[in-house]
C-alpha cells in the first residue's frame, strides 16, 4: 500500500513518517484503523517514533466527531505514542501530547494559548507542541475563503518566535498550494521559507550559527526518533 511505499522509501533517506489521523465516525472502528496501523507498521524503522512507541496524531474533527472517552476507548491498551488535535489539557488524561494543526485564522491566540497550555503539558509530563505556518490563502479554494498573509515572512517569524520554548514544532505545511502554507521553493517565494526555517530551528535546537548557547531548552525527558 501507500504507507509501506512511504515508509520503506522514507528508510532508504533516514527519514521518518508519522500517522495523521484526520477523521473518525465511530471509536470501534477507529480502534480497528489504529490497531491494524500498529500492527503492520508499527515496528517499520522509519516509523516516527516518541519514547519507542510510534507517533499517531488525530486532527480536529476527530474529536468533534468523538467524545473523549469515545477516543480513550479506541487507543486503550494499543502501544502508540497518539497526539490529540485540541490545545485542550483533559485530552492528557487518556493520549500523550495535544497539538493544534489550523492556527491561521488566529496565530497570536496560538502563541497566547501556547504558553498557558505548556504548562498543563508539563505538569503531566508531556511534551509542549507548537505549530508554525509562513500565512495561509485558500480563497481560490473555498468562497468567500480566508487570507493570512505572509508579511515578507514576518508571520513565520512570529510564530516560531512562539515556539522557541516547545518541545516539538509542526510545520504547516511543506505543500499544501491550494491553502496557500506551502513552505517548498516557489517562483513567487523562492527558498526565503527554508533558509528562515533553518534559521529558526538553530535557534530553537539552541545553536546560533552553528554555535551553543548558554541556555539549551530541556525537552521534558520526551526524545523524538528521527
Amino acid at each position: 500500500g501507500v504507507l509501506q511505499t512511504l515508509l520503506d522509501e522514507a528508510h532508504k533517506r533516514d527519514f521518518r513518517i508519522g500517522v495523521y489521523v484526520e477523521r473518525a465516525k465511530e471509536p470501534v472502528r477507529l480502534r480497528r484503523r489504529l490497531a491494524r496501523i500498529l500492527k503492520r507498521f508499527g515496528d517499520h524503522p522509519a516509523f516516527l517514533r516518541a519514547d519507542d512507541r510510534p507517533v499517531i496524531m488525530f486532527y480536529d474533527p476527530v474529536h468533534r466527531a468523538l467524545d473523549r472517552e469515545d477516543v480513550r476507548h479506541a487507543v486503550e491498551g494499543l502501544r502508540g505514542f497518539f497526539v490529540a488535535g485540541q490545545s485542550d489539557g483533559r485530552h492528557l488524561a487518556r493520549l500523550d501530547a495535544m497539538h493544534v494543526y489550523y492556527i491561521a485564522r488566529d496565530p497570536e491566540g496560538h502563541v497566547r494559548n501556547l504558553r498557558a497550555t505548556s504548562a498543563v503539558a508539563r505538569l503531566r509530563d508531556a511534551p509542549v507542541i507548537a505549530t508554525v505556518t509562513p500565512g495561509y490563502d485558500d480563497r481560490t479554494e473555498r468562497s468567500p475563503g480566508f487570507h493570512q498573509p505572509r508579511a515578507g515572512g514576518a508571520t513565520y517569524d512570529r510564530l516560531w518566535r512562539g515556539a522557541w520554548g516547545a518541545d516539538w514544532v509542526l510545520l504547516v505545511s511543506w505543500n499544501e498550494w491550494h491553502e496557500g502554507s506551502q513552505l517548498e521553493p516557489s517562483k513567487d517565494f523562492g527558498s526565503r521559507y527554508l533558509q528562515l526555517t533553518r534559521h529558526h530551528r538553530r535557534r530553537w535546537l539552541g545553536e546560533v550559527v552553528g554555535l551553543p548557547l548558554a541556555v539549551v531548552f530541556a525537552n521534558a525527558g520526551y526524545t523524538v526518533t528521527g
